[in-house]
């Protein structure tokens, strides 16, 4: 008989583990020999422009030799930062991720970016990045360019003195002197932050940077300095600055290098906070988009006259914390996507014509298919259990079975779709599924429920069954005893025996459970000798040659764990593998199991130390892959090319058809292949 289940987790925080979370890392440890892999991307969904890839503290630019605009970064509510590098094109409202040929930035956000149109070349200058132990933040002064015509990045050491570390500050393009300027923000040790007053420009044709004017002091000097939003103006070839939390409006005089601060008519006081700023060609005058909370305000702004119009107000998106481009061929002002409000997603894109006044939505909500993965062996489709999810909670007429046909690029097709208020139980994330691909169905066990995001989940211990050819749901009320509710476990199934297996998870159990399809009886199993400890958020699957279980990692309380164990069925015992070098203690990290290698490869995960290259303490998301050899009992990293993942949770199988590691990630469908 065809069988195959795999150890399917959404990974959720432990509340007293999820603490600070920073950039993604790598092994410090890392050795130039050994197995090696790449990543690719294989789904062509749209991507998630909120959470892990972008929606906060991005930075956007216009390509007009491409028409299109370039996306890098960013970070979520959880100050997971991106390392990505995302391409948006108006024409066929498509999305692409831009595969660079050289590793790039560090994941980072609230940095700053320029375009050079002459050498099509975006620059990339300073971030925020991993929390520390306090709370606060540090900042870097790093400076990158994005080489458009090779596709790749590069890291510049400019000679001579040069700026701080900043973070939130602006940037703009100066055509006329061909220099990047840079202005305000904040910078930070780790201990102290500041705010800045300087203005710096780099010139890439130098490869220098340049001291000029610093922005006078004024009573509301804090004000135009932190995260301030800055535009070049053509006609008067000037640098514009409305700061973030003022109504002041500065210019910078690039011929006199000196500030002016102007005065203003109009109604500028009743707008807020400035959220960004652009010239507008066709119209002749500046745009600027400003408002707090549910105000939301489009202003002209005639720097002659200091005089401001308003445009349009309480129009296009509800949330307005966004990053704004031109569109030169389509004339009209494009709004990115921007962080969730009030519930609601802020991956769509907005545009404005100034000409007619005219907001559009361009496309729909960019959600995330999220939940866990399966995958039928014989025909290579995947499916996923669980639903959308938007801001962290699935959206509960959104969840049920999807599939995602290899024959299609994995589009996902909703088979089946329940509302988990009605059907309590059968849509619960962060359970486990397996998929029987002989009689076509998936069972799911345990996890939480919750109709309401404002409420908690509560965890759950029914099974469920759901045909997929009949699409019926059926809840299997077993007789007797039957595990405790729980979330957060391991599930596989038993190839041969026809069981399926359940260890762990809920408030860390360490009990192992069996159940039996046709009896339909739970039966608690008492292995033998030694055991692992009691533990959540870790991984397992099935060797199909040794027949056995293979847990790895997990938390058990607050300490994350690196232990590797196998459930034996036959003798009824555990048994601890690979002991000494291996990975580090994680867990909410994926693993599969390769059949054609003997081995089980391990990916991701919550790791309890700081970044490399900062030393910078608190939990980071791992991108290493990790193998462990059945025939040596010995654990080797595996060096991973290709694009950098930047996600946090996974859900993981492994595909025999393409011979490769297959990932759910923020709804895209990622593969990594041995070399």
């Amino acid at each position: 008989m065809v069988l195959i289940a795999v150890l399917l987790i959404t990974a959720t925080l432990a509340p007293s583990l999820r603490g600070e979370i920073g950039a993604q890392a790598e092994n410090p440890s890392r050795q130039g020999t050994g197995p090696t892999g790449r990543w690719s991307l294989l789904s062509k969904p749209p991507p998630v422009l909120q959470g892990t890839a972008a929606g906060r503290g991005y930075s956007a630019i216009w390509d007009a030799a491409r028409e299109r605009v370039l996306i890098f970064g960013g970070r979520d509510s959880s100050f997971v930062l991106s390392g990505l590098l995302w391409s948006y094109e108006p024409a066929g409202d498509r999305w692409r991720l831009l595969d660079t040929r050289e590793p790039g930035p560090f994941p980072r956000a609230t940095y700053s970016a320029a375009w050079d149109p002459q050498t099509e070349a975006m620059l990339v200058f300073g971030e925020m990045h991993v929390p520390f132990d306090d709370g606060s933040v540090g900042s870097s002064s790093e400076l990158w360019v994005y080489r458009a015509r090779e596709e790749r990045w590069v890291r510049l050491e400019p000679e001579g003195p040069r700026p701080g570390a900043w973070y939130s500050h602006a940037a703009v393009w100066d055509p006329v002197r061909r220099q990047m300027l840079v202005f305000g923000g904040s910078t930070s040790d780790g201990r102290t932050t500041r705010a800045n007053s300087a203005l710096w420009a780099y010139r890439p044709d130098a490869n220098v940077w340049e001291e000029l004017a610093p922005v006078p002091f004024f009573s509301d000097g804090g004000s135009i300095r932190f995260a301030p939003v800055a535009m070049w103006e053509p006609i008067r070839s000037e640098l514009l600055v409305f700061p973030c939390c003022s109504d002041a409006v500065w210019r910078y005089l690039a011929h006199e290098n000196a500030w002016i601060r102007m005065e203003q008519v109009g109604l500028r006081g009743q707008t807020g906070i400035s959220l960004f700023a652009l010239w507008d060609p066709v119209g002749g005058q500046t745009l600027v988009g400003s408002g707090a909370n549910a105000v939301r305000r489009l202003w002209s702004f005639e720097p002659d006259a200091g005089a401001w119009r308003l445009l349009a107000a309480g129009e296009g998106p509800l949330n307005w914390q966004r990053q704004a481009v031109w569109d030169e061929p389509r004339s009209r002002l494009l709004l990115l996507p921007g962080s969730p409000r009030d519930g609601l997603s802020g991956s769509d894109v907005w545009a404005y014509t100034p000409t007619s006044g005219a907001w559009a939505r361009l496309n729909a909500a960019r959600e995330s298919l999220q939940g866990n993965l399966m995958i039928d062996r014989v025909s290579g489709d995947l499916f996923v259990s669980a639903g959308i999810f938007t801001t962290g909670f699935p959206t509960p007429f959104q969840g049920g079975i999807w599939r995602l046909q290899r024959a299609d690029q994995w589009a996902p097709r909703l088979l089946s779709k329940r509302d988990l208020a009605q059907q309590e139980g059968a849509l619960s994330f962060v359970g486990s599924a397996t998929l029987d691909t002989v009689n076509r169905a998936v069972y799911l066990f345990g996890g939480a429920v919750s109709g309401d995001p404002r409420a908690p989940p509560r965890d759950q211990r029914l099974l469920w069954r759901y045909q997929l050819e009949l699409d019926e749901w059926a809840a299997i009320d077993a007789e007797g005893r039957r595990p405790p509710a729980r979330r957060n476990h391991s599930a596989v199934w038993e190839d041969g025996r026809e069981r399926l297996l359940i260890f762990g998870g809920g408030r860390t159990f360490g009990d192992l459970w069996e159940f039996d399809p046709v009896s339909g009886d739970w039966t608690e199993l008492n292995p033998n000798g030694p055991r692992p400890a009691a533990r959540r958020d870790h991984s397992a699957a099935w060797d199909v040659a040794g027949q056995r279980m293979l847990v790895f990692g997990g938390t058990s309380g607050n300490q994350a764990l690196a232990d590797l164990w196998a459930y034996e069925p036959e003798g009824n015992r555990w048994t601890e593998l690979g002991r000494g070098q291996g990975p580090e203690a994680r867990y909410g990290h994926g693993a599969v199991w390769d059949p054609l290698r003997n081995r089980l490869l391990v990916y991701g995960g919550y790791t309890p130390r700081g970044h490399p290259e900062r030393q910078a303490p608190g939990l980071v998301w791992s991108r290493e892959v990790w193998e462990y050899q059945a025939e040596t009992d010995r654990w080797a990293e595996v060096i991973a090319g290709g694009p950098r993942l930047s996600a946090r949770s996974t859900s993981a199988v492994w595909d025999p058809i393409g011979d490769q590691m297959l990932l759910l990630v923020d709804g895209d469908i990622w593969a990594f292949r041995s070399d």
